[in-house]
């Protein structure tokens, strides 16, 4: 009788561990792509608020030259003034200390055209409305250095607080994301007089 030649595989019994291994290796790597996928696209979102955040900070710089050019165009200091002439300049946010008080959220709201100045600006491709608003430090009158005098003579000068409000107004946001664009700004005018 010849012997019986049996055939066996040169793996053994590893032929199904190559399988489990591939199915393993494929799966961490479908995980990592997914992975690397969103923290691009927050990346992407995070750029992309940095970027309406810089330009609603262009739009409030926007807003502080309005502010102080409107200041600068008055003849005399604008508590001399019978009328002011205009919505930019509200004494009346001084607080009962004589400081001046940082408008509320819900002061803006309502402002528009009557006690504050309201304008649309346009940085780049992004449309924020911006409101400002002027009032009195109540500090006293300052002297100005001999080489700060101006040409008309005038040696003295008063400070003012200005405040910006700019919102982004750009159609297609989400209004809770439009909401988050937002930027207020405070500066310390000077009016020679």
């Amino acid at each position: 009788m010849e012997p019986v030649i049996t055939l066996r595989s040169p793996l053994g019994r590893q032929t199904g561990v190559t399988l489990m291994l591939t199915i393993f290796i494929l799966l961490a790597l479908t995980f990592a792509v997914m992975g690397l996928l969103y923290f691009v696209r927050y990346d992407n979102e995070v750029s992309a608020n940095v970027a309406v955040r810089t330009s609603a900070q262009q739009a409030s710089d926007i807003g502080l030259e309005a502010a102080n050019n409107a200041l600068q165009q008055l003849p005399a200091f604008p508590q001399t003034l019978p009328t002011v002439g205009g919505t930019w300049y509200d004494p009346a946010l001084t607080s009962a200390t004589g400081v001046p008080a940082t408008p509320a959220a819900s002061f803006w709201t309502a402002c528009a055209g009557t006690t504050c100045t309201q304008q649309t600006v346009t940085v780049g491709a992004l449309t924020f409305v911006v409101e400002y608003v002027v009032e009195p430090t109540n500090l006293p009158a300052q002297t100005l250095n001999g080489y700060e005098i101006q040409s008309n003579g005038s040696a003295t000068y008063l400070t003012y607080d200005a405040f910006v409000d700019v919102t982004l107004s750009q159609p297609g946001f989400n209004p809770l994301e439009a909401s988050n664009m937002h930027v207020d700004a405070e500066a310390v005018l000077r009016k020679e007089g």
